[in-house]
């Protein structure tokens, strides 16, 4: 799972990067246009389509926080893998995290685990569905870019083993 994530965040930067004239017209576009600042829903829900495809079955997590120790996280989504946290936007949070990456065990102690424990206690959780939709629209075209980079990068990481 974890070749998966990171190919398809590397994926995901690429396009963001590279790409960005192709897709800025797009709906949902500019929730992407700043990442990994304000696209955790996007980015986490495209993530967690692909992994679907790849054969695993990821929970999206969103969580409302209200807990002192991270005041800068008042809404978040991630994904829940295989009782494992996995989310490709956390470092939008410089001051409490610096991954590009951040995989972590559910139950361990962390920043994600203490704001999920936290918000389920207090209702302020739910586990959703993979969606690419919202208000603005569907991203269907830019996921479907992004995972056709990532479907390759894959198959040039298999090629050169």
């Amino acid at each position: 799972m974890i070749y998966h994530v990171h190919t398809f965040r590397n994926a995901l930067v690429s396009v963001i990067e590279t790409q960005s004239h192709r897709y800025c017209h797009l709906p949902r576009w500019q929730e992407l246009n700043a990442f990994p600042y304000g696209s955790c829903d996007l980015a986490n829900n495209m993530l967690a389509m692909y992994l679907r495809e790849q054969g695993y079955n990821p929970k999206v997590i969103w969580c409302r926080n209200n807990l002192a120790d991270y005041p800068d996280i008042l809404s978040h989504v991630w994904l829940e893998i295989d009782d494992k946290f996995v989310d490709i936007t956390i470092s939008q949070f410089p001051r409490l995290i610096r991954e590009r990456v951040h995989i972590v065990n559910k139950y361990d102690i962390g920043i994600l685990n203490e704001i999920y424990f936290h918000c389920r206690k207090n209702n302020q959780f739910e586990e959703r569905e993979v969606d690419l939709r919202n208000h603005a629209g569907c991203a269907d075209e830019i996921y479907q870019a992004v995972a056709v980079l990532a479907r390759k990068l894959s198959g040039i990481h298999k090629a050169n083993e």
